[in-house]
């Protein structure tokens, strides 16, 4: 077996000293680097963190005022609705009320209408016999007063002193009766026979 030294000793004991110092000092070294990059790596994503925080903060912010906005125009939009339904109930009233008036307007113009038809038909059959009337008329002398009810006027003839006045009420004589009186005061004006004086004259003399 080799005999070691002293020396040999203190020297080994000094070289593990100087290496072991080697590495605890790399070690420190090695471990203040990673603690500062740790720092740093923190102090990043804090801020990261921080301003990732205040942008949802903001934008939080951002989407609650948004929300009340969307509130409130709901609130005004429901109350418009409200209104407008309101108005749309006033005027379907009102349009009902406007249909009701047109019908009774329609009703109306319909009965008018036929008021003037029927007024037409009587007009029509009154100037035939207002033609009839100004034929007789001309023929006969006989004048009308046409602002009465009843048949009233007078008969001319040819001499000044043909004259007869007639007044008959329509109310209290037949048509027969007022023809054959309007006939004689034409016979007394003008001086002519009835068809059934003739007839008799005729039967007389044969």
């Amino acid at each position: 077996m080799a005999v070691v030294t002293v020396d040999e000793i203190k020297e080994v004991i000094s070289s593990i000293s100087n290496e072991t110092q080697n590495n605890i000092n790399f070690l420190k070294e090695n471990a203040l680097y990673q603690l500062n990059l740790c720092k740093n790596i923190d102090a990043k994503t804090l801020d990261s963190k921080s301003t990732s925080l205040e942008h949802f903060k903001n934008l939080n912010d951002g989407i609650t005022a948004d929300v009340n906005r969307i509130k409130e125009i709901s609130k005004n939009n429901k109350s418009y609705v409200a209104k407008s339904q309101t108005n749309a109930d006033d005027l379907n009233t009102k349009n009902n009320e406007l249909q009701m008036k047109c019908t009774d307007i329609q009703k109306e113009i319909n009965a008018l209408e036929h008021k003037i038809s029927h007024v037409k038909a009587k007009e029509k059959h009154f100037q035939k016999r207002r033609d009839k009337i100004l034929v007789f008329k001309l023929l006969t002398n006989t004048h009308f007063c046409y602002d009465t009810k009843n048949i009233r006027g007078y008969v001319t003839g040819k001499s000044p002193d043909a004259f007869k006045t007639f007044d008959f009420n329509p109310q209290k004589m037949d048509n027969k009766k007022i023809i054959d009186n309007l006939y004689n005061n034409l016979k007394v004006c003008c001086n002519t026979r009835s068809p059934g004086d003739r007839e008799d004259k005729e039967n007389e003399e044969q």
